[in-house]
């Protein structure tokens, strides 16, 4: 180990709100790293911070802090309409920048963020809790180790409470309230930051969000519903936010609390609690795939998702780990939380690419189109009507798999490695084993017992599929096509053969 590497990471505080708590315990938990300076535009508060937390330097000017070669990075816990100048700052300075969620306001201002640091060289991180939350992580894990199959469905509810939980200063309030005018709601935008991400760590990509977002008062985005398609697939999510006046939460920390249940094609997963301890009498996260429900006893403290990322953090920092979020990830989440909020206001759902076009409206209009013409029957001729069955494609079974070396495009693919079986039941079929390697392909004329997947497929599906005639979806839906295995290592298969 170097004597840079035996140094502590020097960290500055910048802002010193609630929140900081969390940020500053997490710190206190690595050796790695120290929280060597506050900064607030209120010096009481920051002196104060800075006795409580054990810390030797106090600023009340950002400026200052940015020019003290002693320190390493900044922890910027502004108001997120701080964010990108500030992180600007830090990046021409020459200091690592993690940054409290939502990164900025707008798309722009997060690109500007990002660009600065990417020319600075130095590190920079959105520091979104959840994604460092162990029972999230745990549902993950499960997930990735294909407990559930194919995700077909991610639910969240996140409900809040008019008393419990940390008191919260009236000003705290203020900069939330005033932002609210600019992007969207305390809880759908602010806070819907935590959720959208938790829908993109658990389901993937989001390509179009719908949403409803009523208010009990001026005030509080609630009760709302945001709804959406993720990209590639037919799978699905949604979040509902809940405010309800009359209810006390019992929370260590904000007064809410969050639940979610993922559906895959063989099982369920439930993450039972999150920042408030309401369902105590549950396991933090169960799963279900037939017989008794199982249970994982995993650390519940809604405190360890900060732990985690701001130690995520400095293996960033010191060249360990990526980070998570990146600015790129950052920035899709960002897109997530402004779509929902465009999605209300037009009244209409909205893709995620709108919100990177100079002509978002001319976007939704082309994807519009592509989605009816998408849901549109091809037309069928005699012969189709007459048959209708997928069996007429069964004598093109052996032609069209074994065809499949002609149309693999191996540049797509250039990384994957698997192995794959396909069993084509009836007449004209025939069992293969396709090997995939760093863009190479063999094909065996049998099934591979150690595969990683097998398709059981009746032989005229399977060349109706190859043929463009029917989806692996529709097939999987109309119960003719199952699977051995974990569906998840055949994602690439659509770049591969342009299924």
């Amino acid at each position: 180990m170097t004597e840079r590497d035996q140094t502590p990471v020097r960290v500055a505080m910048v802002g010193v709100g609630r929140i900081t708590d969390l940020h500053a315990s997490g710190y206190a938990t690595d050796d790695r790293v120290e929280l060597a300076a506050v900064c607030d535009i209120n010096e009481e508060s920051a002196r104060a911070r800075a006795e409580e937390w054990g810390v030797g330097k106090v600023f009340t000017d950002y400026a200052e802090v940015l020019a003290d070669p002693e320190l390493d990075a900044v922890e910027i816990c502004t108001p997120s309409r701080l964010h990108a100048d500030q992180t600007v700052l830090a990046a021409e300075a020459g200091k690592h920048v993690s940054v409290q969620k939502p990164m900025a306001l707008t798309i722009p201002d997060a690109q500007r963020m990002v660009a600065a640091c990417e020319r600075a060289g130095v590190v920079f991180k959105v520091c979104e809790n959840y994604v460092f939350y162990p029972p999230l992580m745990k549902a993950r894990e499960l997930i990735d180790a294909g407990a559930i199959g194919t995700v077909l469905n991610v639910g969240m509810r996140m409900v809040g409470a008019a008393s419990g939980g940390w008191p919260i200063a009236a000003e705290a309030w203020q900069w939330r309230l005033e932002e609210a005018k600019l992007a969207g709601g305390p809880q759908t935008f602010d806070h819907g930051h935590h959720m959208y991400s938790s829908g993109w760590y658990l389901g993937g990509e989001i390509d179009v969000i719908h949403a409803w977002i009523n208010h009990i008062d001026p005030v509080v985005d609630s009760p709302a519903t945001i709804q959406w398609n993720y990209a590639g697939g037919v799978s699905q999510g949604s979040v509902q936010f809940l405010m309800c006046p009359d209810l006390e939460m019992p929370s260590p920390y904000y007064s809410n609390d969050e639940w979610y249940e993922v559906v895959g094609t063989k099982g369920i997963l439930w993450v039972n609690q999150c920042t408030s301890h309401v369902r105590t009498d549950l396991p933090p996260v169960c799963l279900y795939t037939g017989g008794d429900v199982e249970g994982f006893e995993v650390e519940g403290d809604w405190r360890e998702g900060f732990h985690g990322a701001l130690r995520n953090f400095v293996d960033a920092i010191r060249g360990e780990a990526p980070p998570l979020l990146s600015g790129e990830e950052g920035i899709t989440i960002l897109a997530y939380d402004l779509a929902a909020q465009r999605s209300h206001q037009l009244e209409r759902p909205v893709y995620v690419e709108e919100l990177f076009s100079a002509r978002p409206n001319a976007v939704y209009a082309r994807r519009r189109r592509q989605a009816l013409k998408a849901r549109r029957p091809p037309r069928r001729g005699l012969l189709d009507l007459l048959l209708g069955s997928d069996d007429r494609f069964a004598r093109q079974c052996v032609e069209l798999t074994e065809g499949n070396a002609e149309r693999f495009a191996r540049e797509a693919v250039s990384e994957w490695t698997a192995v794959l079986c396909v069993d084509a039941q009836g007449d004209g079929g025939g069992q293969w084993t396709f090997r995939f390697d760093r863009g190479t392909m063999e094909i065996e004329q049998r099934l591979d017992p150690d595969a990683e997947l097998t398709v059981h497929v009746p032989a005229g599906t399977w060349a109706a599929i190859l043929l463009g005639r029917k989806k692996v979806e529709t097939a999987f839906l109309q119960g003719k096509l199952q699977v051995d295995g974990k569906p998840e290592t055949a994602l690439p298969l659509r770049k591969a053969f342009g299924l």
